[in-house]
């Protein structure tokens, strides 16, 4: 076996190997000695088995039946979410969209001018959002739970992250409206100026205002046509009704503390009873009926619940049948801008999102007169606001990704979301799928790793890499550029399914189980790194091994090419030959260089690959709606982690190289802040960040290739981030 004690081997930041010159140690023979920057078998020993007995109390942590990860694997739902006993959670995938065409997911409530609402007045759905923050236990629960959660942040980013939440729970709450008062059908009214043989006969209206069952299909177009245009649907204002009193009964009427949802199954209507209310506030049955009074008198004229609107008004004003200083109802001819006048609502309403509107407003009956297609004068009763204010809102955004700012905050595009606990089949699955994707991505790159490799093994024989591959391809063959494909393979493999699912175990594991949330939200950088520096060094106790087996194939295939499992059994003999029982000190010999890069870049990588992705889609929200799009943030955002990756860690590579080239006094081996000093003082801060362009490339392709096909291969298992978020809406 030949013997060159003036090389060894270290590895690059991005798990490429690097031989040094003048080392103490040898990549091919047997190393007569262990150098400083070596490990003896009782430290690798020790290390693996620390490495292993950390994995299984964390892995057997997260199957006990007390920790929340067990408990979501046996049930979908949090059982201790306070949004639960007034809506539901559900996959996002598997979410029924509503009926009447709004899918859950951000679906369109404007007409094509894009400024009024279909059923639902975006003012609308905001206020009913404030109301329950501010009587529903469980929303006012959960609002100071968030609320909580973000105090650690500056004032900017707290409101940032607050008028997120807010909108999304507003958009949740707008689409459970939506899809109750739309039903199951369109149910609008025969036109009674049809004729009674076009109609279909008989039926009448059924309950709820539906059409009855006798009724023609062209008189249903003719009536939907005529609705439409004249914004006249007694089913819409049926179902407003509806959910008046069911706010009504739940939020008015004296219930015992501690009652849920649960204690009563004889429908929505009737478990809306049994909901804790009026917890959070001291406001007593008047105050709520005038915020309710407010609240549908912000509906359009034809879908407000007139006799409903009249109960509440009376109680809101002690049973006196009306505002005692409200002036004879006024008629305005339709289509008059009923609101000439408007008022700002106070700072305190706009400051925060449980706060309702003071007592100086009060909901107030008007009459709209109109003239029908006989000529005989008509007249409509609804309800205003007095002083009068803006109900109008702004839509913002893209056209597939549009919000809505209102007077009473914004309604976001997308509805309120959490992310689903991962089981162990989820971590098997992001494993499998990491594991894919790295070893496709290294095997891509196989012939160029022989080239690099033979460069630093043995620099005096090839010109570069074009006369290196050349020069292997007419000595040793075309095969030859595929040398070490069985370790690549296997040590990628392992890479990926280690670094992957471990780097999401353990951020899930710090944030919710050494951490308290507001820690966790203001320190979500720090988590990121600590999450990534501890799957680099599990993923490193099983890689470095199979990348001494790699390097010895390509700089030795005479002696180390008759297979991987014969090549690690040849390392393993080697150091058995010097003492080792087991041959672990030749086998993890460059253990020390390799987890010490792998840290710094792996937990680089991850952090930076993830602000990459929010950035982008802060820029380009729409770049979410397609797969396609996704997958190209994903490979951009990639190689921005890869070359990022690479610019931090560049600094401690290149001191560590330079360390494990140099002789200290007496043996002794040189000291990484020495190291630093000398380097710093031959040739400046600039030799810290020497071959930095070309890493950046390397390392930003392989990042790019890595996250790109991992996110393919989630996608095709089923475990992308939609796939594993859970979106709750307003259940009425």
């Amino acid at each position: 076996m030949p013997n060159d004690d003036s090389k060894r081997t270290t590895f690059d930041d991005d798990d490429r190997p690097h031989v040094d010159d003048d080392d103490a140690s040898h990549i091919p023979g047997p190393p007569a000695s262990l150098s400083a920057n070596q490990i003896s078998r009782r430290e690798a020993m020790s290390l693996s088995m620390t490495a292993a007995v950390t994995s299984a109390l964390l892995l057997s942590a997260a199957c006990t039946p007390q920790s929340a990860a067990y408990a979501i694997q046996q049930q979908e739902t949090l059982p201790s979410d306070p949004l639960e006993p007034m809506g539901s959670w559900s996959m996002q995938k598997s979410n029924p969209s509503n009926s009447g065409g709004d899918s859950i997911d951000g679906g369109d409530f404007f007409s094509s001018n894009g400024t009024t609402a279909r059923y639902v007045p975006p003012a609308f759905a905001v206020y009913v959002s404030r109301f329950l923050l501010r009587y529903d236990t469980g929303a006012s629960r959960w609002w100071s739970t968030e609320r909580a959660k973000y105090s650690l942040l500056s004032d900017a980013e707290r409101q940032s992250k607050l008028n997120d939440c807010f909108g999304r729970f507003a958009k949740s709450v707008s689409v459970g409206l939506e899809s109750y008062v739309q039903g199951s059908s369109d149910t609008f009214d025969v036109d009674p100026e049809l004729p009674p043989g076009r109609t279909g006969g008989g039926g009448g209206t059924g309950g709820g205002g539906g059409t009855g069952a006798g009724a023609g299909t062209e008189g249903q177009q003719r009536s939907m046509v005529r609705s439409k245009r004249e914004g006249v649907s007694v089913s819409v204002r049926d179902k407003y009704a509806q959910i008046a009193n069911t706010f009504a009964l739940r939020y008015t009427t004296p219930t015992t503390t501690g009652s849920t949802a649960s204690n009563n199954s004889s429908g929505s209507n009737s478990n809306s009873n049994n909901v804790n209310n009026n917890v959070s506030s001291g406001d007593d049955g008047k105050e709520i009926s005038r915020q309710l009074a407010l609240m549908f008198s912000m509906l359009p004229p034809q879908y407000q619940p007139v006799s409903v609107l009249e109960q509440l008004v009376q109680v809101s004003n002690g049973g006196g049948g009306g505002r005692k200083d409200s002036p004879t109802p006024v008629v305005l001819p339709r289509n008059m801008n009923r609101r000439p006048k408007v008022i700002d609502v106070p700072d305190s309403v706009t400051a925060e999102y449980d706060v309702l509107l003071p007592s100086i407003y009060g909901a107030i009956p008007f009459v709209v007169a109109s003239t029908g297609a006989s000529g005989a004068s008509d007249a409509t009763v609804a309800y205003t606001i007095s002083p009068p204010i803006s109900l109008f809102g702004v839509r913002e955004g893209s056209a597939s990704r549009s919000a809505v700012t209102t007077t009473f905050g914004p309604l976001s595009s997308v509805p309120l979301t959490r992310d689903k606990i991962a089981d162990l089949n989820t971590y098997f699955l992001y494993g499998l799928s990491g594991g894919t994707g790295c070893a496709l991505t290294h095997s891509i790159v196989v012939p160029l790793d022989v080239v690099k490799t033979r460069l630093q093994t043995n620099p005096d024989q090839y010109d570069g890499i074009m006369d290196g591959a050349a020069t292997i391809v007419k000595e040793e063959g075309l095969s030859a550029l595929m040398l070490g494909l069985q370790a690549t393979v296997a040590g990628y493999f392992w890479y990926g399914i280690s670094v992957y699912p471990s780097y999401s175990f353990f951020k899930y594991a710090i944030s919710t189980w050494l951490l308290s949330p507001d820690v966790a939200v203001a320190n979500a950088s720090a988590v990121a790194l600590v999450a990534g520096a501890l799957s680099a060094v599990l993923a490193s106790l099983g890689l470095t091994p199979l990348e001494a087996a790699r390097i010895r194939t390509v700089a030795e295939p005479e002696t180390y090419g008759n297979g991987l499992g014969d090549t690690l059994a040849a390392i393993a003999s080697e150091g058995k030959r010097n003492g080792d029982e087991v041959g672990l000190s030749t086998l993890y010999a460059g253990l020390p260089s390799l987890m010490a890069r792998q840290v710094i870049f792996g937990s680089m990588k991850f952090l930076s690959y993830e602000r990459a992705c929010d950035a982008i889609y802060a820029i380009w929200p729409f770049l979410r709606d397609g797969t396609g799009t996704a997958l190209a943030v994903s490979l951009v955002a990639g190689g921005l982690a890869g070359s990022l990756s690479s610019v931090v860690s560049q600094p401690a590579d290149s001191v560590l190289t330079y360390v494990a080239n140099q002789g200290g006094e007496g043996g002794k081996q040189m000291g990484v802040l020495e190291g630093s000093r000398i380097m710093i003082e031959e040739g400046g801060v600039s030799s810290l960040f020497r071959g930095l362009g070309s890493r950046c490339l390397w390392a930003g392709s392989i990042i790019a290739g890595q996250f790109f096909l991992y996110d393919i291969f989630r996608g095709a298992f089923g475990v992308t981030a939609d796939d594993l978020t859970q979106v709750w809406y307003l259940r009425l």
